[in-house]
Order: structure tokens, then C-alpha cells, then sequence
């Protein structure tokens, strides 16, 4: 009678551990081979080509969630492929049913609001699939997750939540806000009539901050009056600290120009405009609600493909969005003396001169879809101020008081991508 099994031998096995841990997994292989023939209606497979079926569910897999810039990241390790951290541990991995043979499995998750996964918590089923990996992109959510798995689709094994080992129990993860380097500085609180709520505190260095909403698209979120106080007087901007959008109090934080990067290094920042205080009083904010503009000569694209001066547009004019679609204009706004620039793009979308070219009185225009519009003519924007937003080529907004040339911008037919941040109520 031979020692060996699979390559394995009992001789082999007595010499050192690792041999033995060898035989050991191909004697399990052989049992499980074995006993899921017999679990078959006691019939064994005469073609060795032909698939098992494997009736009983498999053995619970592990899984791990992670929240991060609006995205829940799942990964799934198989019971075979788990590491046992101990030698009991792995005894029992080698006896117990921890798929050995490799059968393939599928799996379905689930995300609830609630641990209980009831009919009230929005449950969301995903899957069968087989892949050991999934992300879901659901910015802004804080979700509980489980997990189950089969052989065939059919037999599955018990539903277990995503826990954690800190509490000791079931865990509701949270997946972060979606991440656009832009985003904060673009996209600025302002009062219910769309106006800046940065005001100076009578002759003090103190900054008022209004009652004030930040919308963005669809969303929109309220926040309570406050103050922050930055001990001097100049140009200041301001902003808070809100990473799950919750509105209501925060705490306000001022910077001046040389640390702006400071609000856009976390994308839980919002803006809330800036401010120029002094020592005669009287400070107001702008660039809240400046909102986004260019001089009159600038040419927007209508929703006919038609070019249109600016100064010409009308309340319910329709205009041609970033994506094709069709932007109705709802409000129109003039804001006398804002800085403007020249800009000028090549092919490429490429941003190869900005040029300060004086203070203008500018158009403020507000749409009610994307938000979106494209301004200007074979690659130039001969008066966009510096508020004025514009998009970049892989996504996302910025002010044209920050871009420089180099940066690399999404153009239509040599018409630049714009954005509307201000939605109307």
C-alpha cells in the first residue's frame, strides 16, 4: 500500500511540520472529494469532467467596508483563503469544512440604514456576483452592510452584518462626501436673497456670519449665524469645518489669501465667502454671492448653437449646458466693478494666458438643472470675472481667480465649460 496522497507522503509527514500540514490538507480533500459524491444520491462521477453538486450552503466568508470619498469599498476573503492566526486555529481550519477543494461561490450583499434591515431602512440587495471586491458610490451615507454566500445561487448560508471588533458588534459606516479639490471654494454658503452673509462687526476685527444656505445641485443645507474674530483687520476668508453636511452650528474659521489652499485640503470644508474688514468699519462680504459672470461682449452658447452676448440674455432664455442639455435662465443679476480676465485656451483645453484687463460690471446668471453653460469663442473668454467658474478637464470647478496657466480645462466646440453654483429657491 503507498504512503502518498496527492503528491503527499506519511513518511514526509513525520519529518517536519509543514509536511504535515500537506498531508494533513490533502487527506481533508480527499474526505470532502468523497462525501460530497456520496451527499450526490450515493451515485459517484464516472466522467472526472463532470461538477459536483454541492447541495449544503459553504462556510461563512469575511468581509471588511470601508467609507471613502463618498464611496463604500467591500472586500471579501473566502474561508479557504483566510490566514489562521494560531495553531489551534489552523487544526481546526484543516478538519472543519472551510472549502478546501476551492468551490466557486457567490455572494449578495446587502446595505440598510438600520441594523434591524427591515422594510423602514431602505434596504438595498447587490449581487449574486462572484467578484471578491465591489465599490458603490453613495456619497454622504452612513449604511450597515451584510453579507451572504451559496455554491449554487440557491442554498445559502445565514446572513452575517458587518461588525466591528471596537464595538463589539454590528457597525454603520460611513462613506464621506464625494472628493473634488473645487468643490469648497467654488461652492459658497449665501443668505436666502443670494447674498453674501460676511459682515463686519461695527470698527472691531470681528466678522459677522448671517444665517445662511450652501447648496450644491440638489442638495441643500442650512446653517446657523455665528462669528469669528481673526485679530486684525484686512481680507479675510471664511469657512467651517461640516465633513457629513449637517448644517446647523459650526464653527466658523478665518483665513487670508496666502492660506486659501486651507479650505480646499479637506473636502468637508465649506466656504462662505470672503470679507474685507477695517479700522473706519463698514466691511461687507463678497464672492459668496457674486455668483458666476462675465462682461458684456462675452458670448454664451444657446441651447440652438447660436452665440449670444451675454448683456443680450433674457429670463428664460435657454442656454446650451456643459453636457448638451438645455438651461433655462431663471434670474439675472449686474454686479457693478468686479476685476475681469482675459483667458485664453488652445486645442487642448490647455490655459495659456491670463490676463487682468480692469474692473467691469458683470452678469450673474442663474439656470435650474446642471447648472452648467459654455462662455466664450474659439478658446477665448475676453472678460470673466473673477468669480467666474470654470471646469476643469477630468471634472470639478474652480474660481478664475485661482486657475493658472498650464491647467488643462473641458472646451465645446472652443466655448469653456461653466458652472452655476447658485440653484434658485
Amino acid at each position: 500500500m503507498s504512503d502518498s496522497l496527492d503528491g503527499s507522503s506519511i513518511s514526509g509527514a513525520l519529518q517536519n511540520r509543514e509536511d504535515m500540514r500537506r498531508w494533513m490538507r490533502a487527506v481533508n480533500r480527499n474526505i470532502l472529494l468523497h462525501r460530497n459524491l456520496l451527499d450526490s444520491d450515493l451515485q459517484f462521477a464516472d466522467d472526472p469532467s463532470a461538477q459536483l453538486a454541492v447541495l449544503a450552503p459553504p462556510p461563512a466568508v469575511k468581509f471588511s467596508v470601508i467609507g471613502t470619498d463618498g464611496q463604500f469599498q467591500v472586500t471579501i476573503t473566502l474561508p479557504q483563503d483566510a490566514n489562521p492566526l494560531s495553531v489551534s486555529l489552523l487544526k481546526s481550519k484543516i478538519t472543519a469544512d472551510s472549502n478546501q477543494l476551492g468551490v466557486a461561490m457567490v455572494h449578495q450583499l446587502q446595505s440598510a440604514a438600520s441594523v434591524l434591515f427591515d422594510a423602514s431602512s431602505g434596504v438595498q440587495t447587490y449581487g449574486p456576483f462572484t467578484e471578491l471586491t465591489q465599490t458603490f458610490q453613495l456619497p454622504n451615507q452612513t449604511l450597515f452592510w451584510r453579507i451572504r454566500s451559496s455554491f449554487d445561487g440557491s442554498n445559502w448560508n445565514a446572513w452575517q452584518i458587518y461588525s466591528s471588533a471596537t464595538t463589539c458588534g454590528p457597525i454603520g459606516v460611513y462613506s464621506g462626501v464625494l472628493r473634488n479639490s473645487a468643490n469648497s471654494i467654488n461652492q459658497a454658503a449665501t443668505t436666502a436673497s443670494g447674498t453674501n452673509p460676511l459682515t463686519q462687526n461695527g470698527t472691531t476685527t470681528a466678522i459677522n456670519v448671517a444665517s445662511s444656505v450652501w447648496k450644491c445641485g440638489d442638495q441643500t443645507i442650512n446653517y446657523n449665524g455665528g462669528s469669528v474674530d481673526p485679530g486684525s483687520y484686512g481680507t479675510w476668508l471664511v469657512y467651517a469645518n461640516d465633513p457629513q453636511r449637517a448644517g446647523g452650528t459650526v464653527i466658523f474659521i478665518a483665513v487670508n489669501a496666502a492660506n486659501q489652499a486651507n479650505i480646499t485640503a479637506d473636502n468637508g470644508n465649506v466656504y462662505f465667502g470672503q470679507i474685507t474688514t477695517s479700522s473706519g468699519g463698514g466691511g461687507t462680504g463678497s464672492g459668496g454671492g457674486g455668483g458666476t459672470c462675465c462682461r458684456a461682449g462675452v458670448p454664451y452658447r444657446m441651447f440652438d448653437g447660436t452665440q449670444r452676448d451675454c448683456s443680450l440674455l433674457r429670463v428664460g432664455d435657454v442656454l446650451m449646458g456643459a453636457d448638451g442639455g438645455a438651461e433655462v435662465i431663471q434670474h439675472i443679476e449686474l454686479h457693478p466693478a468686479r476685476p475681469c480676465f482675459r483667458l485664453e485656451f488652445d486645442s487642448s483645453g490647455k490655459l495659456t494666458k491670463k490676463m487682468y484687463i480692469g474692473d467691469f460690471t458683470v452678469y450673474a446668471i442663474q439656470l435650474d438643472r446642471s447648472h452648467t453653460f459654455l462662455a466664450g469663442r474659439d478658446g477665448v473668454i475676453d472678460g470673466a470675472s473673477s468669480t467666474h467658474t470654470i471646469q476643469y478637464a477630468g471634472g470639478g470647478f474652480v474660481q478664475v481667480f485661482e486657475i493658472v496657466p498650464g491647467e488643462i480645462f473641458a472646451l465645446t466646440g472652443g466655448a469653456v465649460g461653466s458652472h452655476n453654483y447658485r440653484k434658485v429657491q
